[in-house]
């Protein structure tokens, strides 16, 4: 299903299928948040709709921090974006892309990237829109996200990048808004990771367990998930091991850097579940004057 926020809507389709959308909050009265599942490669678009189709407003969306759409709403059910407008009857796609890692020291930057993983629509109520009869000009390059040190600690993190440029078959005018509110009236979150990693942080559910003799992929999570000893009765002998050749040695770390990414997130909530089962003593405590945003109790994966 898609977010629903006061009766607007706003959702991610993926080949062909609306993405399922997890751990939904509403984290104001009018900012609606949830987490989805990306796939690398995959192309997606992203859609959103008034079921009262009553008003006019303007959709803006942001991509990992870059905006990256800002289209007119005229009193319709629905509206949908399928890539970032390069110029009249062409457009790129939207895409999932895996975060390039470097131990190039040039690439470290002052920018800390806190919106990368992220998809957010905003919706802005204006009076009305005067309509051009011209196309609407070539836009502006959004930049890609470069190569990321790997001192970054976004190993195995998507961002999205954007496709070869395709056609389209339709004209996209000029809408100047008229009586445009300051705020937006509604905001939809959609924060993107690998469904490993989602797994790993408790967001997503594991997969069922496999039958005797047969083996799923998530059965390295569910290994970390479940320590108990009744997991040790589906445990198979491992072949010999087997020399790989020379040229996998740069798979084998990033594989490597991937299970360590997971070991210490799994590290993180053994911790906290011990510190949840220690006994409490009556200590009288002093008024903090420190406020965290409620939103962060269950952010646990390195959002940043």
């Amino acid at each position: 299903m898609p977010l629903d926020l006061n009766g607007y809507t706003a959702h991610l389709t993926c080949d062909g299928a609306e993405l399922e959308v997890y751990n939904v909050k509403n984290e104001g009265p009018q900012i609606i948040s949830c987490w989805v599942a990306s796939e690398e490669g995959k192309k997606f678009s992203v859609s959103w709709g008034d079921k009262s189709a009553a008003i006019c407003f303007n959709v803006m969306i942001r991509m990992d921090g870059r905006v990256v759409m800002r289209k007119g709403h005229e009193k319709a059910s629905s509206g949908t974006c399928d890539g970032m407008y390069v110029e009249p009857g062409m457009e790129r796609p939207f895409v999932f892309s895996r975060l390039v890692l470097t131990d190039d020291e040039s690439a470290i930057s002052t920018r800390t990237y806190e919106d990368l993983g992220t998809i957010r629509l905003t919706m802005t109520r204006v009076q009305r829109y005067k309509l051009l009869d011209i196309d609407a000009p070539s836009a502006a390059p959004v930049p890609e996200i470069g190569p990321m040190h790997e001192k970054s600690k976004k190993a195995g993190v998507h961002a999205v990048s954007f496709g070869d440029v395709e056609s389209r078959r339709f004209r996209t005018l000029v809408k100047t808004p008229i009586g445009t509110e300051k705020e937006p009236f509604a905001t939809f979150i959609f924060r993107y990771r690998p469904i490993e990693l989602l797994r790993a942080n408790g967001i997503v559910p594991l997969p069922p367990k496999p039958d005797k003799g047969k083996k799923r992929p998530g059965d390295t999570l569910e290994g970390l998930r479940d320590p108990s000893p009744s997991s040790s009765k589906h445990k198979r002998t491992s072949p010999p091991a087997k020399t790989e050749p020379a040229d996998e040695d740069d798979n084998d770390d990033e594989h490597l850097t991937f299970l360590e990414e997971q070991l210490a997130m799994m590290q993180q909530r053994v911790e906290r579940a011990r510190a949840a089962k220690r006994p409490r003593t009556d200590v009288k405590r002093e008024v903090s004057p420190i406020c965290v945003p409620s939103s962060s109790q269950h952010e646990v994966i390195d959002l940043t």
